[in-house]
Order: structure tokens, then sequence, then C-alpha cells
């Protein structure tokens, strides 16, 4: 098996002249924003996105402008769009609504808003209600186990430089965490999607204390264009890396789909945690098409892998 080594003094200084820094528990990466200008972070199956710049009053007209467009849902008739709805008190505010209309009456998005240090905080997640089912009572108590949990987020947020609460939880830019009560928690992850008009994609780091179940990298699908398994070492800390790359055809157009995944690897092959997956497709207008260098791919990835540490 092939060794590498990739540390922090391997980044390409222009290609990371600016980061987006994400980080999960006690394990940070970075992603340069000259491949991005769009970006979910997704932690725990919750959305999360901060609008800088912001303050009461352009608070309040997001608000206003937010319960106007869900006043004009149409739902089933009996049926309101909103369900709940937390007035805003100091900048916060929650609301529940059907989120489909009357496509999926059943689907019901929780969405929050929190102003703190001049920026807006939004979270949203989606469950279900006891809507069109014989025996809602069981859905019914699930959303409200869903509602209270996203209710409680607002007093889990805190400022990232509070080094007493890092332990647990994600950080959106470095400047907010979520911290995370529920000791039981295992498998905590933060996704950020991306695209640009090159590629299309996204960056996972999972953590906790749960090994990643039948997971082996000798159990790799083998119909892929190229996979490449080597033992690597990210800033001091050893796992094992694997490169995946498929050619996509569509159009009498050929696609690179590429994929890294690492890992700690254990003695009996399965991989524990954290794990970095980095994801990432071509969009028709990608250089990569006019057969220009393939090893720009591997310089991205590089770049991410090596941003990767402990804080």
């Amino acid at each position: 098996m092939i060794e590498k080594n990739i540390s922090f003094k391997d980044i390409d200084a222009k290609l990371t002249k600016k980061w987006l820094h994400i980080c999960v528990e006690r394990f940070s990466v970075k992603l340069p924003y000259s491949i991005i200008n769009y970006s979910i972070h997704n932690y725990n199956n919750i959305k999360f996105e901060l609008i800088p710049n912001q303050n009461i009053n352009s608070f309040n007209a997001l608000i206003d402008k937010r319960k106007r467009e869900i006043k004009r849902l149409e739902v089933p008739k009996g049926l309101s769009s909103t369900i709940r709805r937390e007035e805003k008190k100091l900048g916060s505010y929650l609301i529940t609504f059907r989120s489909f209309g009357n496509k999926f009456p059943n689907y019901i998005a929780i969405e929050g808003y929190y102003l703190a240090n001049n920026y807006i905080v939004f979270y949203k997640t989606y469950t279900k209600d006891g809507y069109l089912l014989e025996n809602p009572e069981v859905l019914n108590d699930n959303f409200e186990k869903e509602y209270t949990s996203i209710k409680n987020i607002k007093d889990n947020l805190f400022c990232i430089f509070d080094k007493r609460k890092i332990d647990r939880g994600f950080c959106l830019e470095n400047k907010a965490i979520i911290k995370i009560k529920e000791k039981q928690i295992q498998n905590s992850y933060v996704s950020v999607h991306f695209r640009n008009k090159y590629f299309r994609g996204y960056i996972r780091v999972k953590a906790g204390s749960n090994v990643k179940k039948d997971f082996n990298f000798e159990k790799l699908e083998l119909e892929n264009e190229l996979i490449e398994i080597s033992k690597c070492i990210i800033n001091g800390y050893e796992g094992v890396l694997s490169k995946i790359v498929n050619k996509v055809y569509k159009n009498n157009t050929t696609f690179y789909n590429a994929e890294y995944l690492w890992g700690y690897e254990k003695a009996n092959g399965d991989i524990d945690y954290p794990i970095i997956i980095i994801n990432l497709k071509e969009s028709f207008k990608s250089p990569y098409i006019q057969q220009k260098d393939k090893g720009e791919l591997d310089k991205i990835f590089n770049n991410i892998l090596a941003s990767f540490h402990k804080r």
C-alpha cells in the first residue's frame, strides 16, 4: 500500500487565500472559497446558514417577509399553513408550517432565526405530523420531540472563541458553534454542499465514538475508473485514504466524478472516526472536459485534506 504524508505546509497559498472553516466536535477542515460560491451547512440533519451584516431592523424585515410567504401557501381545506409560531423576542423567531402545501401536507418544516453578533443564524429541519394517517399519535409524538429539540437550539448557540465550549457541536465560518447537551448523541457530522460553474459536491466530516460498521476499503466497488488506496498521514494523524474516480458519459461528453475518503483504519479493517468525505462532480462547463490537467482535482482535494487538524 502506498504511503502519503499530507501536511498544512503543502497548502497552495493561491488556492487557499480565503477559507470556509467548518468544524465538528474537536476536528476542523477548511474549504477554499475559490471553488465555491454557494454552501449549505448540514449538522445532524439540521440545515444551517449564517447571514452576515444584520441588525434588529433587517431581522424584523426578514421575518415579516417570511410570514407573508408562508401565509400564501395553499393547504387542504380545514388546515392552516402555519402550525405554530413563537413570536420574535430579542432577535429570536421560530415557525412551524406545512412547507409543501397541498402537494405533501403532512411534511412539516421547522424554521428558526436567531440574531447574534451582527449575524442571523438560520436553521431548519423537516418532520411529519399525523395528518393523512389512521393512527396519527405516534407521528404526532415524534413531531413534538423534533419541535422541542430544534426549539432548544437557540439556547445552545455559543461563540466559538469561548474555548470551554468547543468539545462538542460544530462551527460555521469560525463565528458560531452549536453546543450539544445530549451526551448520548454519537456519530455527529457536518456537511458543506457547494457548487460553482465548474463543480458541485460536498465535504462531510463525521466524528463520534462509534466505528463505521461493515466498511472496509478493500470492499469498495471495483467498477470505478480508478481506485487508489494508500496509508495517509494528515498533519500527524495516521489513517487510510481512498480515491475513487468515475467516468460518466453524457451527450457524447465525458464527465469525472471524484471522491476522497479518509479515516482511521483499525486492525480489523473497520474505519474509526473521524472520517472526511470529499465528493466532487463536474458540470457541463468544467475545463477538465476540455482535456485539461486532471491533476487539478488532486490539488483541490489535497489542499482540503491538508487543512485537517484538531482544534
